[in-house]
This record gives structure tokens, C-alpha cells and sequence, in this order.
């Protein structure tokens, strides 16, 4: 991503949020390596190609932070993945860093099946 104040290239992402109300778009906080100075991008995404744009910036960082940061640091190829190779939320979350209980969240938010879920409805094919 260019730096909108110096034109810079190498730029750093220093978090990344999902919008709750928009969840085809991803903010990042990124800080130019040539100016040391911090922007924001909005970027919106399409099945797995992303365009950027940049829509502010300045020089603080803590207005981009929420309270879903822990949710920022995992992202949703991560969180299908642990979903597919572990058996129990347990693992899976572990695998992550995260609780079990995070865990489900995060499926249920990028509307990914857990294991959980997943051996109960074996179970109940089964059956």
C-alpha cells in the first residue's frame, strides 16, 4: 500500500478489524517504513482479491483499537483451518492461543462450522 504522505511503498499493517455492520470490508492500521507516520485503509473484499483504498489518516493509532482486537489477530483462514483439522473446540482453540469459547465465537461470526457441530451432526446421521 502507498504511503498517502511521502508515496512510500513499504508500509507495515499494525492491526486489522473487521466492521461488525460491513463485513465485506477490512480496516487496517499500516505505518509507512520511510515517514514513521500511521494511516488507515479501507479495503473491501471479493471472494479472495482485495482492492485498498485509503479513506483517513493521521498519526494516532488508539482510534482504530476495539474491543474485539483479540478477534483482529486471528484471521478467518486460521480459524477454518484449526476447524477443520482438530476434532473439539478445545484444540482448536488452543491451536489458536485462544479459549474455547473464543473460538466458536469466531466460527460462528465467519459463519464457519465447528467441531463441535460438526461430530453432532454425525452423531446424528448416525443415528
Amino acid at each position: 500500500m502507498k504511503c498517502p504522505y511521502c508515496g512510500e511503498l513499504n508500509t507495515g499493517v499494525r492491526w486489522t478489524k473487521v466492521p461488525k455492520k460491513s463485513p465485506g470490508q477490512v480496516h487496517r492500521g499500516r505505518r509507512c517504513e520511510k515517514c514513521h507516520r500511521d494511516f488507515t485503509t479501507a479495503e473491501v473484499v471479493r471472494g479472495v482479491e482485495v482492492n485498498g483504498g485509503e479513506f483517513s489518516g493521521g498519526s494516532s493509532m488508539s482510534a482504530g483499537f476495539s474491543a474485539d482486537a483479540r478477534y483482529n489477530r486471528t484471521d478467518r483462514e486460521r480459524v477454518e483451518r484449526a476447524a477443520r483439522i482438530y476434532n473439539s473446540n478445545r484444540d482448536a482453540g488452543l491451536a489458536l492461543g485462544i479459549t474455547p469459547g473464543s473460538f466458536g465465537r469466531l466460527c460462528r461470526r465467519y459463519g464457519i462450522e465447528t467441531p463441535k457441530v460438526r461430530r453432532k451432526k454425525l452423531a446424528t446421521e448416525v443415528k
